[in-house]
């Protein structure tokens, strides 16, 4: 357990304790009420021992705290109808303390400690869960308490994420992943976090952004130009999970769609807050999988040093090097990071995981390729808040992030003349500013008003070297540049109160503009000419909550709408309805439906379009092939996607048996008018011909004078790979391929999606007199995810091929803790699936790896200035060197580099320093 102090100590034995503390420690002891009841308090600001005896007289709550470490302290009081927490945390901001629960119910007030965070506001846990104050002073949902605050942190630390409304829980389902968890595990990154959540799927990922678009799907293709890292809950699409920084929107990259988490150290995340389901009534558009909310560590104090340094058999190094300084005060506090990272690569003909690339067209052997490329970045993060009276407060920070990434490959061809080699260079600088200010308004309303502005500048620039006897040298080029402006004013509060039920209310109103610019080039011929698309959001939003019930039996009722108004497609509004309903203590039942949405991406909104025409095999051919005119872009008048999502769970924590959490919870997902490319890959391209059914609405076998005029006026890039003479400005391309086809392969609204499954956790705490030890397994299910690619074409299923969805994933997880040291175990488990790209079908086996790794945090163990605060971490991933299963197929990798992973037995080790 956590120390409340820097003297040994520790609420082990509750008698002990109680003992320990009679000379130092005042104890207030009432009978505790339920913690969202309102009731008025007319506490006094002014010494803060008389301010915590009046509060316990008057909430009737248990606190314990030390007498000689409040006395002199200043407390600014709480007056008006309030809730217990929320008298507390006004009573308790800016004094530099925060608030602890036991299990006992006890309220233990304790200094934030050099190298802490003050875990402000009070924040909801799951049903059944427990949350406590970590040795750094955060919030950690599984060390057996409830953290509660001192100061006014970032307003999700108050709200929780998937709502408006403070102090009030969501009814969706969610997980909280928080500092001293990810400290545990010993990741070097929050992809690697992500890459081991049962509910993402990991598609979107800077080593399958170098490995080719034969599996996969059309975003992880694009990320080619990218290299950024995605969250994909539910496998709907990175572009269908909104990931937020500290309740904000960032600008994506890969063309602005997808929001690159790579670029946020791991030494500045305060915790990881996920919440499933649709919540476009709350946040608009993209929030149809769920959101992710990475909440910083904005109210750090002290100084903290962190090296961290990981390599495998085969290469693949990482360095990490950052430094983090935060000041609290009365008034306010700052903090200041700089993040450093350098990769070195991966090589996966080095770890033998490649094989001869063989296609209609020649057979090639890759002489390198990287799952991992050599790249470095550079991130730097300022935010400080200052209470100007104790109404106002004005908040402000800041996220500047640069990497720069090189990518190699050699391709030895059986074609003597065209020894094919790459060299990408791709950089990408990020930068993210928020500003605003938060006011308190008369009977606990409150008001934030704030701004965003939000770009990601991405470059890649790709150098390929011809046979050294041909033309020459070609240098291919882009560059793309995604803008976010927002502003948004929410104001929230509680409403009347009638029968003892007091229902709280946000109201809020959001303006925001989204840009593009973009162009493409080689050395000598620009490829895509200059084009900016932009478009502006009007939003306005309503949640109400209505506790019903209060007591040994509670109901609470959701509700929620937002109305979007988009200045390139027109208006759509979302409704959402939540009940949270515990029937007996211990038992939490959640139900929540709501409608989402995704607009359509700034990138697709130019209508552009390309074309490529060469044979693919057809069965209906005498000679087996034909030549098929491929049409790629972006289709015009693109609507936004829809969706209706549908979840129940039921979290419990017997009362019998404390130390164990069960959860269970089912969702529903309905997806239509989905914005994608009826064939995601190459492959799919390739086979269509032998798909004739799924494909009708694409293949023109007999296309119009009209229909290729339409596409030799809009293409504005073509390709002619068939061997046939074709001169676009004297020959009718009919007349020169006059048995040509057309695949249309355009992105447009060509889809529906169904998808239905389980999530499941249980957990158990045990403290014994070795130490205390946890032990907790979660994990995902999918009974159904079926698409349509067409409205004449069969539901099939997305799920157990590769490159796609797998339906079962299992994590597990064993820890000890006792004093100085720990030692946490992890098994991640996906299922095996079947392989659709051998003839006839085979199989992927299932995949299992295990995480270890042990802290020991020396300076309780050594005295003196160096080893005090200084923390040392061994960890290894894959402790058993586990093969990704084997993946036949004509692709030049020999797995499945979506659902698993080439690195073999990583080592890392981490140093942390509090000063």
């Amino acid at each position: 357990m956590p120390k409340l102090t820097g003297e040994g100590l520790k609420m082990t034995d509750s008698k002990k304790f109680l003992g320990l503390l009679a000379t130092t420690t005042c104890i207030v002891a009432m009978a505790m009420p339920a913690q969202a009841q309102v009731r008025s308090y007319d506490i006094q600001a002014g010494d803060m021992q008389t301010a915590l005896d009046n509060y316990a007289r008057q909430s009737g709550r248990q606190l314990i705290y030390k007498v000689d470490e409040v006395k002199g302290k200043r407390s600014k009081g709480a007056r008006g109808n309030l809730s217990a927490d929320a008298a507390l945390k006004k009573i308790l901001a800016g004094t530099g303390f925060q608030a602890r629960i036991d299990t006992m119910g006890a309220i233990a007030i304790a200094k934030m400690g050099n190298g802490g965070d003050s875990s402000s506001g009070f924040r909801a846990a799951a049903a059944g869960s427990e949350e406590s104050v970590s040795s750094n002073g955060e919030a950690s949902p599984n060390a057996g308490g409830a953290a509660l605050s001192s100061d006014h942190d970032d307003k999700n630390d108050i709200v929780v994420t998937g709502s408006h409304i403070r102090g009030v829980d969501t009814a969706a389902p969610s997980i909280t992943i928080d500092r001293s968890a990810l400290e545990r595990t010993g990741y070097s990154s929050v992809a690697e976090v992500f890459q081991r959540v049962p509910q993402n799927f990991t598609d979107i990922s800077a080593g399958t952004g170098s490995l080719g678009t034969n599996i996969g799907t059309p975003l992880s293709s694009a990320n080619a130009s990218s290299r950024s890292e995605g969250v994909n809950l539910r496998g709907l699409g990175a572009n269908s999970t909104l990931v937020l920084l500290d309740g904000k929107r960032r600008a994506g990259s890969i063309g602005g769609r997808v929001v690159d988490i790579s670029v946020l150290p791991i030494s500045l995340i305060k915790s990881i807050e996920i919440v499933f389901g649709g919540r476009s009534a709350v946040y608009g558009s993209d929030a149809v999988g769920g959101v992710v909310n990475f909440v910083t560590r904005k109210d750090f104090e002290g100084a903290e040093t962190t090296a961290f340094f990981s390599t495998t058999e085969k290469g693949g190094e990482r360095f990490q090097a950052s430094q983090l300084v935060g000041v609290n005060g009365d008034a306010g506090n700052i903090v200041a990071a700089y993040d450093y990272s350098e990769d070195w690569e991966y090589d996966l003909v080095n770890a033998g995981y490649t094989q001869p690339l063989t296609s209609p067209f020649d057979t090639q052997t890759f002489l390198a390729l990287q799952a991992q490329q050599p790249s470095r970045r550079h991130s730097a993060y300022v935010a400080g808040e200052l209470s100007v009276n104790d109404v106002l407060q004005i908040y402000v920070s800041g996220l500047y992030s640069t990497r720069r990434s090189n990518s190699f490959f050699s391709i030895q061809s059986t074609l003597a003349s065209k020894p094919d080699t790459t060299q990408d260079t791709i950089t990408s600088e990020q930068y993210s500013i928020t500003g605003g200010a938060r006011t308190a308004l008369s009977g606990d309303w409150e008001l934030d008003i704030s701004g965003t502005i939000s770009r990601v500048n991405e470059k890649s620039d790709t150098l390929t070297i011809f046979n050294r006897f041909g033309p020459g040298t070609e240098t291919r080029a882009s560059e793309r540049q995604s803008d976010i402006l927002d502003f948004s004013a929410i104001v929230d509060g509680p409403l009347f109160t009638i029968g003892g039920i007091t229902p709280k209310a946000a109201f809020g109103i959001e303006a925001r503009s989204e840009a593009l610019e973009r162009v493409g080039f080689t050395n000598t011929v620009v490829t895509t000419p200059f084009q900016k698309q932009s478009r502006s959001v009007q939003s306005a939003f309503l949640e109400l909550n209505i506790p019903l019930m209060q007591g040994s039996q509670s109901l609470d009722i959701s509700l929620a709408g937002r109305f979007d108004r988009y200045s390139d497609f027109g208006d759509t509004f979302n409704p959402h309805f939540g009940v949270i309903y515990s029937p007996i203590a211990g038992l939490t039942i959640k139900g929540a439906y709501s409608t989402a949405f995704r607009a359509p991406d700034v990138i697709n909104l130019g209508a552009n379009s390309e074309f490529q025409i060469f044979p693919l095999p057809d069965p209906q051919s005498s000679t087996g092939f034909s030549n098929v005119l491929v049409w790629q872009g972006d289709a015009s008048g693109l609507r936004p996607e829809s969706a209706e999502t549908w979840t129940v769970s039921a979290a419990y924590q017997p009362e019998f048996a404390p130390w164990l959490s069960l959860s269970a919870g089912y969702f529903s997902v309905n997806y239509d008018d989905r914005i994608d490319r009826a064939f995601p890959t190459f492959t799919d391209v390739f086979n269509a011909f032998f798909n004739p059914d799924i494909y009708v609405d694409q293949i023109e076998r007999t296309p119009s004078a009209a229909r290729i005029n339409e596409i030799l006026e809009t293409a504005e890039n073509s390709g002619n790979f068939t061997g046939i003479a074709w001169d676009p400005a004297t020959q009718n391309l009919l007349d020169a391929i006059p048995d040509i086809i057309v695949l249309d392969v355009k992105t447009s609204n060509v889809a529906s999606e169904k998808i239905r499954g389980i999530d499941f956790s249980v957990s158990g705490k045990f403290a014994t007199e070795i130490g205390d030890i946890s032990i907790s397994a979660s994990g995902a299910y999918v009974l159904k995810h079926n698409r349509q690619i067409t409205l004449n074409a069969p539901f099939v299923s997305r799920l157990n091929d590769v490159g796609k969805p797998v339906d079962f994933k299992l994590q597990g997880q064993v820890n000890w803790t006792r004093e100085a040291y720990s030692l946490n175990a992890i098994v991640n488990y996906t299922d095996g699936y079947r392989n659709s790209f051998v003839n006839p079908v085979g199989s992927i086996d299932s995949f299992t790896t295990v995480d270890i790794s042990t802290s020991v945090n020396l300076g309780e163990i050594w005295q003196g200035p160096v080893s005090k605060g200084l923390r040392f971490t061994l960890n290894i991933n894959n402790l058993f060197d586990a093969r990704p299963p084997r993946f036949e197929s004509t692709s030049s990798t020999t797995y499945d580099h979506i659902n698993a992973s080439p690195f073999g037995r990583t080592f890392s080790v981490r140093l942390v320093k509090n000063w």
